[in-house]
């Protein structure tokens, strides 16, 4: 221990000085920064290794310098997953589920006696009429019965452009926010085939579009007796028919041919 009066040594020199940049941490910072997440994974790899090279031992010093770029590129790139997964789960949910299962839930709560629940998964559901809705939810209770599950049917000929009605039925033309997909309606009486068209976004507010997350129009096909749908106002044209030849493939255990 040096004495009270004696003068401590004072230097500005740093461990790693005159040592190389580690490259590794260098890098880890804008590929870590690029909205993509496998590229913000190999950033944090970067930045680890960096950490590890930019590391002393004891009294030894780093190999390398750039720890404070290794810590900044850990941090960016561990900021970048936890956004981008956040934003993969909300889309999941909000959007790839319900389009995978079709619109069983609203289904399911008109035909069980909810109107509300039924309209409001509807875009613009405030403006539909409810009498048109109950009558849909009626006759589809009266002809088939309660709703037990939805499936896409993949072997339903293809719609012939995606997206094929404007908002609120207005016109015709291709409309990228409007994913028209054929299903299978699995009733308790009965499955029929059919189609419903589900609205990721509207009308721009401002700069970004607007968020809807709703289902435009449901139409069932039954292949005998008149088709079905609700809102009338926005449904299309009726589809292109299944291929006789793959009808037989598609239909379930004890169902009629």
């Amino acid at each position: 221990m040096s004495d009270a009066g004696s003068p401590v040594p004072v230097t500005g020199d740093r461990p790693d000085r005159g040592a190389p940049l580690s490259l590794w941490a260098l890098f880890s910072v804008p590929v870590s920064a690029l909205v993509c997440m496998p590229l913000a994974v190999v950033g944090l790899v970067l930045a680890l290794v960096g950490l590890v090279q930019t590391r002393g031992r004891g009294a030894e010093p780093p190999r390398c310098r750039g720890r404070g770029l290794a810590i900044t590129g850990c941090v960016i790139a561990l900021s970048a997953i936890g956004v981008q997964a956040a934003a993969l789960a909300w889309w999941d949910a909000r959007v790839r589920t319900p389009i995978l299962e079709g619109p069983v839930a609203p289904l399911r709560a008109g035909l069980s006696g909810d109107l509300d629940t039924f309209l409001a998964s509807f875009e613009r559901g405030g403006d539909l009429d409810r009498a048109e809705a109950d009558a849909f939810l009626q006759a589809i209770g009266a002809r088939y019965g309660g709703i037990a599950t939805i499936e896409q049917d993949h072997f339903a000929a293809p719609a012939p452009v995606p997206g094929t009605v404007a908002s609120g039925g207005a016109g015709r033309g291709v409309d990228p926010s409007l994913a028209v997909v054929p299903y299978r309606f699995r009733f308790s009486r009965a499955t029929v085939g059919g189609r419903a068209a589900f609205r990721t976004f509207g009308a721009p507010a401002g700069l970004l579009p607007a968020p809807v997350f709703r289902w435009a129009w449901i139409r069932l096909e039954p292949d005998e007796g008149p088709a079905i749908g609700f809102p009338a106002e926005r449904l299309p044209a009726p589809s292109t028919t299944v291929d006789p030849s793959v009808q037989n493939d598609r239909q379930a255990p004890g169902e009629a041919p």
